[in-house]
């Protein structure tokens, strides 16, 4: 049912709660690694958007689930490096020196394949 919706060229995925929350900042929150593919499958999905206290849906992702789903973090910040063409110490400010190189790792292991 959510691949359906997101599918289809008329639902803004950019499109803010109260809070400023978009679909991207839920996904992450909640570690729903395939919805955040679904997402970052479409093009116009902003990943940049920060919610009424400055946070991006990467934030969130890592301040949820580091210490549970590590590998969805490094997974999720892979995807999001990619996309932007950045380097991971660029996803977030104080993110610690492990998990930068675990993105790097896995970037490097997506664009040999």
């Amino acid at each position: 049912a959510i691949k359906l919706f997101l599918d289809r060229d008329d639902v803004d995925v950019n499109a803010k709660d109260r809070w400023g929350y978009t679909s991207f900042h839920c996904a992450c929150e909640k570690g729903h690694i395939e919805i955040v593919h679904l997402l970052l499958a479409r093009d116009d999905v902003d990943v940049n958007l920060r919610d009424n206290l400055g946070n991006t849906g990467f934030h969130y992702a890592h301040e949820q689930h580091y210490d549970t789903l590590p590998r969805f973090i490094v997974e999720i910040g892979g995807l999001i490096c990619i996309r932007l063409n950045i380097h991971p110490s660029e996803l977030m400010n104080n993110a610690p020196p492990d998990i930068i190189e675990e993105i790097q790792t896995s970037i490097n292991r997506k664009q040999q394949k």
